[in-house]
């Protein structure tokens, strides 16, 4: 094996509203255009800051678990955390003094929250909060 991961993260999820509402009506369907769709909004939609970081190389044999499981530690050392994540993390966990510092993720989520319900806002800052979880549960 050689492979080089690559981790892309931005600052803001352009779909970010979409998949809290899918989250919440798993009645729905989705539409015959629904994946192209939500590709091209991912791709022309505001991200705010974008970071690119090609990890180090992984070389080696390894079996399908263990390569997938040094894929995924390379991403999570590279992931470059926002202001959205660090706000969304200490707010979710109370730590709202903490949470005031990150200025942009306080303004994102403030202006997000003008637009749609609590039990949305909650679904869309546990996503911008999970990167920071999985840091803390693996590395």
């Amino acid at each position: 094996i050689n492979i080089i991961p690559c981790s892309i993260s931005y600052e803001f999820d352009p779909l970010d509203k979409e998949k809290a509402q899918k989250l919440l009506d798993k009645s729905s369907e989705k539409t015959s255009h629904e994946d192209v769709e939500h590709i091209f909004k991912g791709i022309t939609q505001k991200k705010g800051f974008v970071h690119l970081n090609l990890c180090p190389q992984i070389k080696g044999s390894f079996s399908p678990d263990e390569l997938a499981t040094e894929i995924d530690l390379s991403i999570q050392k590279n992931f470059k955390l926002w202001d959205t994540n660090h706000y969304a993390y200490n707010k979710l966990n109370g730590n709202n003094k903490e949470a005031d510092k990150f200025l942009r993720g306080k303004k994102y989520f403030d202006d997000l929250s003008s637009t749609m319900t609590n039990r949305e806002l909650e679904y869309i800052m546990l996503q911008y909060a999970n990167p920071i979880k999985l840091m803390e549960n693996k590395l």
